[in-house]
């Protein structure tokens, strides 16, 4: 149930950038995936590595590019935001040096730190999801001033609506961030590092799927007759290939059915994440590879946004859209050892009339079994297992349903099955 709720529950996003050539890349990605949030604010900021910032400028101008393909847009999905509503939520943080170098807050008021007050306080009982691109000091301003200036009760208001991803600490001292693990260590606070070497200024070659981060795939999927919003992507020297260091903090969060969003141990396209105390979390690994957790979700990560760039310049009949995914019976699930488990999806469907494909897995890293389950007819609508004798631990059983459209896409769920 817990997932079908979320399905329900659209988002909502705060989104800061220091306005690297990396967040400029992972902004064009950004307004490709409007549709799946609410979003409430993009807020420019800095960081060690931008000390005085670039101002909001650019975004707008960025917001303009994405004008200009909006009304193609909403031929796809009509819950594409409306420019000028992204131009009113855009707004300059914090960008003094001190935060920077300053061990702890209080920092100075900015728009950026007012608008996450009040969202955290309202009356929106959802949680709010805020990516950090550049610097933490003005979220932790925010949190201080919160802490500080209002009631226990509005605190732990805004410490229970609270999810923050941050793209490592970056901050010089042990302010942001590092101040808000330390001080507010009930919120959750994710640390991604698993970026470097997948997402960031160049992807490592040692990951299996180099060919889809380099200049053959990102012209012709990006830079070339994909509108002018794919146009802008960024280019590092002479060579084109994928710069989007801040991408993971949004991609954890879209509504793709790997329930992602309800535990940061879950895995998603965003990485996988592990506890290392109260509700903070840091990188993870998968096979013992950290990068993993994010590589190896990558083929269908591109060619969801590779649609997205369609969508800029197709009508709806020429492009390729989302096969829906429905599963027999409930999400979570109590099972006793022994059991046979029927899993079947014979009613999901694609609304392009495409062709589908089923590979059911286990996902070994992100449960509690101790024992690797051997799921039978794995590649059809319809396939079983037999629960381990493991009780008291979980299995994440993952569906991914990919059709055979251009470019291919893929939905999924995750069935979470409990031993007794």
């Amino acid at each position: 149930m817990a997932d079908k709720k979320q399905k329900l529950e659209r988002p909502r996003v705060i989104m800061t950038t220091d306005s690297e050539i990396d967040d400029k890349c992972s902004l064009i990605r950004f307004l490709s995936y409007t549709n799946e949030f609410d979003i409430e604010g993009i807020i420019s900021v800095n960081s060690q590595y931008q000390k005085d910032g670039h101002g909001e400028i650019w975004i707008h101008e960025m917001i303009e590019k994405y004008s200009e393909v909006y009304e193609n847009l909403i031929k796809h999905d009509s819950n594409y935001p409306e420019p000028k509503k992204l131009h009113s939520i855009t707004w300059q943080g914090m960008v003094d040096r001190a935060p920077v170098y300053a061990e702890a807050p209080p920092y100075r008021d900015t728009k950026g730190s007012d608008l996450i007050i009040e969202k955290l306080l309202d009356d929106d009982p959802r949680p709010v999801y805020i990516s950090m691109w550049g610097g933490g000091s003005m979220t932790a301003h925010a949190f201080w001033k919160i802490k500080n200036e209002y009631s226990q009760v509005m605190f732990e208001r805004a410490v229970k609506k609270a999810r923050m991803y941050f793209i490592w600490y970056q901050e010089i001292g042990t302010g942001g961030g590092q101040w808000l693990r330390d001080n507010v260590p009930e919120a959750l606070n994710i640390r991604d590092e698993q970026f470097d070497g997948t997402w960031n200024y160049r992807p490592r070659s040692d990951q299996p799927y180099e060919n889809l981060m380099g200049e053959e795939w990102m012209t012709e999927n990006v830079k070339k007759d994909h509108g002018p919003l794919g146009a802008e992507y960024y280019s590092m020297g002479d060579e084109l290939y994928v710069s989007e260091g801040d991408t993971p903090s949004f991609l954890w969060i879209v509504p793709n059915g790997l329930r992602s969003r309800e535990n940061p141990s879950f895995g998603g396209w965003g990485g996988r994440h592990m506890n290392i105390g109260n509700n903070q979390w840091d990188t993870a690994c998968d096979d013992g590879d950290e990068r993993k957790p994010m590589w190896r979700w990558m083929p269908a990560v591109q060619n969801d946004w590779a649609a997205r760039l369609d969508w800029c310049v197709m009508d709806y009949e020429e492009a390729n859209h989302h096969p829906a995914a429905e599963i027999e019976g409930e999400l979570d699930r109590v099972v006793t050892p022994g059991e046979e488990i029927i899993l079947d999806a014979s009613n999901s469907s694609d609304p392009d009339g495409d062709q589908l494909e089923f590979n059911w897995w286990q996902y070994y890293d992100a449960d509690s079994c101790e024992k690797e389950i051997d799921i039978i007819n794995s590649d059809s609508a319809r396939a079983e297992f037999v629960v381990p004798d493991n009780p008291g631990q979980k299995i994440h059983v993952i569906l991914e349903l990919k059709d055979k459209g251009v470019p291919p896409l893929t939905s999924y769920r995750r069935i979470i099955f409990s031993i007794e």
